[in-house]
C-alpha cells in the first residue's frame, strides 16, 4: 500500500528547533505559538495572558482556512510570516468565528518494537471533509490539503491535518492528534503545554481546554481554568460558556519521546466511551 509517508524533505518549518509534519495551518498555529511567545506568559490553566494569546491564534488559524492553497501553503508555513503577523493577531479587532461541522473520526498510533512509526485518523463517516470518500479494502488515510482532495461537495478544512508530528534530527518526537471538533486545537493545546510550558505528557493531557464557538458564538471552556481567566474573557466581551472536561475540546491521543527515547502514550481522559487504550 502507498500510504503518505513522513520523510526529512517532507518535513517543514521550525518550531522551537523542531521541524513539523502536519498540515499548513497547523504549522502556522506552531509558528504563531512561538512568535506571540506562550512560554513567557506561563500555563494557559492560570494566565488570562497566555489564554487570551491561544484563542487568537485559533481564531487566526481558522479564518485563514479561507485563503489557504497550494498557491499560498509556503506563506503559511513561515515562521517569518507568522512573527510578521504576530502583532496584528493578538492586537487586532476581535473577528466573528464558528465553525458548524463535526467529525466522528478515530486517531491511533502504532510503533513497533524497532522504532517504526505509523499515525493517521480515519473518517468513514466524513468522506467530504477529510478526503476518506474512496475505501480500498477497508483501508484509508485521511487528509486534506485543499479541495482537490475533497469527495463530494461536503464542508472541508483546507490546510488543516488531524494529527501533528514534531521531529527533531530527523527523529519523532512528539504526536498528537484528534477527531472531532477537537481536531486542531486539542493535539496543539497538548503540544502548547509539553514544548511551551515544559509539563509531563499526564499534565499537559489534563489542562483544561478550549472548544470552537458554537453557531451562537459561544466557545466552550472547560471549567478548571483559574477564575482569572474567566474574569479576562468576560472583561474582553468574549462569548464563552463554562462546563466539564468534554470531548467537544478534543480526544487527544499522544506519543511522546525523552531524550534517551523513553516514550510515552498517553489517551485522553475526556473519552466519555468513544475510546479507551491500555
Amino acid at each position: 500500500r502507498e500510504l503518505s509517508r513522513t520523510t526529512p524533505d517532507k518535513l517543514e518549518g521550525n518550531y522551537r528547533g523542531y521541524q513539523i509534519s502536519a498540515g499548513g495551518l497547523n504549522t502556522y498555529a506552531l509558528h504563531l505559538t512561538e512568535a506571540l511567545d506562550l512560554k513567557a506568559k506561563g500555563e494557559a490553566r492560570t494566565s488570562p495572558d497566555s489564554l487570551f494569546r491561544q484563542f487568537r491564534i485559533m481564531e487566526e488559524v481558522f479564518l485563514s482556512s479561507r485563503d489557504y492553497s497550494k498557491n499560498t501553503h509556503d506563506k503559511f508555513v513561515s515562521l517569518d510570516y507568522a512573527k510578521m503577523r504576530a502583532d496584528d493577531v493578538l492586537n487586532g479587532p476581535l473577528r466573528k468565528l464558528s465553525f458548524d461541522l463535526i467529525f466522528n473520526t478515530c486517531f491511533l498510533i502504532v510503533r513497533d518494537r524497532v522504532g517504526n512509526i505509523a499515525w493517521g485518523t480515519h473518517s468513514i463517516n466524513t468522506p467530504a471533509a477529510f478526503g476518506a470518500g474512496i475505501l480500498v479494502d477497508g483501508v484509508y488515510a485521511a487528509h486534506a490539503m485543499n479541495r482537490e482532495h475533497v469527495r463530494g461537495s461536503g464542508g472541508s478544512a483546507p490546510g488543516f491535518s488531524t494529527s501533528l508530528a514534531l521531529f527533531k534530527d530527523g527523529k519523532p518526537r512528539l504526536i498528537a492528534g484528534s477527531p472531532g471538533f477537537g481536531f486542531v486545537h486539542g493535539p496543539w493545546q497538548y503540544c502548547t503545554g509539553i514544548v511551551e510550558w515544559g509539563l509531563s505528557p499526564l499534565m499537559a493531557m489534563n489542562q483544561p481546554r478550549f472548544g470552537l464557538p458554537r453557531r451562537d458564538g459561544n466557545l466552550y471552556f472547560e471549567s478548571h481554568y483559574d477564575d482569572k481567566v474567566f474574569e479576562m474573557l468576560n472583561e474582553r466581551k468574549i462569548p464563552f460558556f463554562k462546563g466539564r472536561p468534554s470531548p467537544f475540546t478534543g480526544l487527544v491521543g499522544a506519543l511522546t519521546f525523552e531524550d534517551d527515547d523513553t516514550s510515552h502514550v498517553v489517551q485522553d481522559g475526556r473519552a466519555d466511551g468513544y475510546a479507551r487504550a491500555n
